[in-house]
């Protein structure tokens, strides 16, 4: 019996063969089906916070690269958007412009401080080298009206409250990036639709 594609997979894994990534991260490891098409030679990275999904994970795929950072500290008096070079908010321990392909599925949904925030979309920003990609879920603003809007927040709760709706486009503004795409997942793909969000990182001007 053939296996079941996991379409979602196939899709970041085709998207990042055609970007011709070598090194890609994946940030949080929300749901580990997500690498479910990536061949075990891909030079795969994933972190998360959580202690569970790491040893799951790490059992599912042996062959690919796993750690738990659970410091979840960042400098609030750092908001760093790409412009400031001697960034000292480095959450995540990886080098600079070390991944060319990092991504991110339903992570910012369940951020609800907007300084954390600010920092890991910082953190991403530098440990890319070219290209960033987020799946965030997100409603169209004629839907919003109706939603609870989150305290000193412009973003919406989910119904249940356990997350918030994210427009990540307009997070990316702030940093020195070029919006290759921002659309609406086909429920084919992702049968939640969330919205894809591809980015490429550019040079500093000098």
């Amino acid at each position: 019996m053939n296996k079941k594609i996991n379409e979602f997979s196939k899709f970041i894994y085709d998207l990042a063969s055609s970007l011709h990534a070598k090194k890609i991260l994946y940030v949080g490891c929300y749901d580990p089906n997500d690498l479910s098409e990536f061949p075990a030679d891909v030079n795969v990275h994933g972190i998360t916070n959580s202690a569970d999904t790491l040893d799951k994970i790490i059992e599912r795929y042996p062959t690919f690269a796993f750690r738990q950072d659970s410091s979840n500290v960042y400098d609030g008096d750092n908001q760093s958007s790409g412009n400031n070079n001697n960034n000292k908010s480095k959450c995540m321990p990886y080098t600079t412009n070390e991944f060319d392909f990092v991504f991110a599925h339903k992570f910012f949904n369940h951020i609800f401080d907007k300084q954390y925030t600010q920092t890991m979309l910082a953190e991403m920003y530098r440990i890319s080298s070219k290209y960033i990609v987020n799946f965030e879920l997100f409603l169209p603003t004629p839907f919003l009206q109706s939603q609870q809007q989150l305290p000193n927040n412009q973003e919406q709760l989910f119904p249940d409250k356990t997350g918030h709706y994210c427009a990540m486009y307009n997070k990316w503004l702030n940093f020195k990036v070029k919006i290759i795409s921002n659309v609406q997942m086909h429920k084919d793909i992702d049968p939640e639709q969330s919205q894809f969000t591809l980015v490429r990182k550019v040079s500093s001007i000098m």
